[in-house]
């Protein structure tokens, strides 16, 4: 048995799928907003109920990160002469159809849509909550573009949204390990477009002092990166992780990081002498070639462990490892919500269903080794022994079933699950307001993981949520119905509670973490009630003392 090439792409197969489709959006006549940049002109769109809002689609909000500009910080936008038009959606960041392997995308891609209910007047003050999403897509894919992140369902509970592109794969997390190429330019250009939001929202009628961010997988790792880093204080001032938090991922070492480059340099036959011959060759490539040079399925062959290019210890944006920040109290102490779907690993399971039943346990050691490695776990086999041990202890009598569910676990334990308890944990601990939960609601009618991989989900897998917040029209979602609606209107209630008090509800249905504890009590969806144990894995002290010795 052997583990697909494609290890790397699990968490990032799901945004590139959407760009050939427009958002079936109905267009209404423009409209137009004046900011000190320039005057800009979008287009009305329409909730469910026919409600017609304001939307501005394609702003730039740095500028074309091309030439020097390209694996450097983003630069602030300069004003423009006449008007912009923002009534389209723009164009998304270089990357790899996940499933084709095409090329598409622009590097003049740093652009945001703000999506509001309606544009300040006399009458009508600039004080709005203010929601501002971070994509998902493994660092490697995916764009804040309204095929799939579309505003109606927001828009509908008086909230602004704002979402955005930031540079993915080398473009956007590159790094040389030393000064010449630091790398977290996609985390850079994060934090630009949160300037940018500060500066420019009141003109669309948001409060610049009630910024909520929020995102899911390498989004939700995003919110929690920022969390922790000292250049996004006093950006925003509520933070939401979905599936993803910022102990989730493995950081790059600078010597990884520099292996990386130099990879992708011989590819390109760039000379690798010195950072910057490196950096000045890479510079030159076309931005195709470079993310054609660049397939992730190839890169992670070279036995190199995690994700090609991704966030990396940079020593400003990133100063130590993302536990030490947050058992330090180094953070940024917003109202902070963690949580996931109860079956995160299902949608792994989907896309690598590799079996164990009737397998050598060598064979399986093997490559579960591999598959940690590749995502950027220290080499310890005997952790891999304690793994075999606790998710498969009865290998000789073992059925499919019971092998497909064990799967899952470890695949949701090893992504998601244990760091998202301890990050809200660790949070919790220095004074924050900290809300955890499970969502569970698996739909009667509806499922992401279904439209887009055409396997049916037994469970609620990873990116199963986002539907209830988002409009999708570029995989044509249905309207929800029944439970189902009930749902979604509850969960977009809790959410935007949380972007207007800190809090998502105004009773005690959903309690903060308690530090004094030694576990968090969570929100759990189906029973629209606090519960104390089900969304933790079994295994989480074995996570715990994990993270311990190779994070502190």
């Amino acid at each position: 048995m052997e583990l697909p090439s494609k290890v790397p792409l699990v968490l990032s197969l799901l945004c590139c799928i959407f760009k050939h489709n427009e958002a079936s959006n109905v267009h209404f006549p423009t409209v137009r907003v004046s900011t000190p940049l320039g005057e800009i002109q979008g287009s009305f769109l329409q909730t469910e109920a026919g409600i017609q809002f304001p939307a501005f689609r394609g702003i730039p909000y740095a500028e074309p990160p091309l030439g020097d500009l390209r694996f450097k910080k983003p630069e602030p936008v300069e004003k423009w002469e006449g008007v912009l038009d923002a009534t389209e959606d723009g164009p998304v960041c270089p990357q790899l159809d996940a499933f084709s392997k095409w090329y598409f995308g622009e590097e003049d891609c740093l652009v945001l849509n703000v999506y509001t209910p309606k544009l300040p007047t006399k009458e009508i003050p600039a004080n709005k909550p203010v929601m501002v999403w971070i994509h998902g897509g493994g660092f490697f894919w995916g764009s804040g573009n309204s095929d799939l992140y579309g505003p109606a369902k927001l828009l509908s509970h008086d909230v602004i949204l704002v979402t955005f592109n930031y540079r993915l794969g080398p473009f956007g997390f590159l790094s040389t390990g030393d000064e010449v190429a630091p790398g977290n330019y996609g985390l850079w250009d994060q934090i630009e477009a949160l300037r940018w939001v500060k500066a420019n929202i009141r003109y669309f009628g948001g409060d610049p002092n009630q910024v909520t961010i929020f995102g899911e997988s390498a989004g939700g790792y995003s919110v929690g990166a920022l969390v922790i880093s000292p250049a996004a204080e006093g950006l925003f001032h509520r933070a939401i992780s979905q599936s993803g938090t910022a102990t989730c991922l493995d950081l790059g070492s600078p010597e990884y990081s520099r292996k990386r480059a130099e990879l992708l340099a011989n590819r390109a036959r760039c000379p690798t002498a010195s950072s910057q011959e490196l950096i000045d060759c890479l510079r030159n490539v076309p931005a195709a070639d470079l993310i054609l040079y660049y397939n992730p399925s190839v890169i992670t062959a070279d036995n190199l462990p995690g994700a090609p290019f991704y966030p990396v210890l940079d020593g400003e944006l990133l100063t130590s490892s993302p536990l030490k920040a947050l058992k330090s109290g180094a953070i940024n102490k917003v109202p902070y919500m963690a949580g996931t779907t109860e079956d995160e690993g299902e949608f792994v399971y989907n896309i690598f269903p590799w079996t164990v039943k009737n397998q050598a346990k060598e064979t399986i050691k093997a490559n579960m080794l591999s598959w940690l490695e590749q995502y950027g776990f220290t080499r310890e086999p005997e952790m891999v022994d304690q793994m075999l041990d606790k998710y498969f202890p009865n290998l000789e009598t073992i059925t499919e079933d019971e092998a497909r569910s064990a799967l899952i676990q470890f695949y949701g334990d090893v992504f998601f699950i244990p760091c998202t308890h301890r990050s809200a944990m660790e949070v919790s601990k220095h004074g924050v307001p900290t809300y955890v939960y499970t969502f569970d609601h698996k739909a009667e009618y509806y499922s992401l993981n279904t439209l887009i991989l055409k396997k049916d989900s037994r469970g609620v897998p990873h990116f199963d949520d986002i539907g209830y917040l988002f409009d999708a029209p570029g995989v044509g979602l249905p309207k929800f119905i029944g439970k189902d609606k009930e749902v979604q209107e509850r969960f977009l209630t809790l959410w935007t509670n949380f972007a207007k008090t800190g809090s998502p509800t105004q009773d005690n249905r959903w309690e903060p973490v308690d530090p004094s504890k030694p576990s968090a009590r969570y929100y759990r969806f189906s029973l629209d009630a606090m519960d104390d144990d089900r969304l933790y894995s079994r295994h989480q002290q074995f996570y715990d003392a994990y993270a311990d010795r190779v994070y502190l």
